[in-house]
């Protein structure tokens, strides 16, 4: 029991730093380069207030720009954030900005990087995942290590 306990312990922050979460946005803006660079801004569909989840990078935000690419050396050694996973991620993201429609977007962990602190609602990415469950897909940006 006490082994089962130890690893238990030693997991446990691993476990929370790679929780995430995501909600409904409008995409306002959508730009791919052929490198797997992206800028985009994306509109919360639902009302910001000052209940709205602390976690939540919409909390302060009305609109969240964001811009970033696939940072190969800082994933290379671990396989939740790929090339492949990337690239599926941007082409989910053209689909819902060509349709016009509303779209999930979030974050795993802490994903997002605030780039100047005076413009607390422009964001870096280092690189993003398709997640899809029964009916939803979302696409997550994942900015630090999991």
């Amino acid at each position: 029991m006490w082994r089962c306990l130890a690893v238990l312990m030693a997991v446990a922050p691993f476990a929370s730093a790679a929780s995430g979460s995501f909600e409904p946005v409008e995409l306002l803006a959508f730009q791919q380069t052929k490198d797997a660079s992206f800028s985009l801004i994306a509109k919360a569909s639902i009302a910001v207030t000052a209940t709205r989840p602390a976690e939540s990078y919409f909390s302060l935000c009305k609109q969240l720009r964001v811009f970033g690419s696939f940072d190969e050396k800082f994933w290379k050694d671990q396989s939740v954030v790929t090339r492949v996973g990337h690239l599926q991620a941007l082409a989910a993201l053209e689909r819902a900005k060509r349709a016009g429609n509303s779209f999930q977007i979030g974050w795993l962990g802490r994903g997002l990087q605030v780039v100047n602190k005076s413009q607390p609602c422009v964001m870096k990415s280092r690189g993003l995942v398709l997640w899809k469950e029964p009916g939803v897909e979302a696409v997550l940006s994942v900015y630090h290590a999991l």
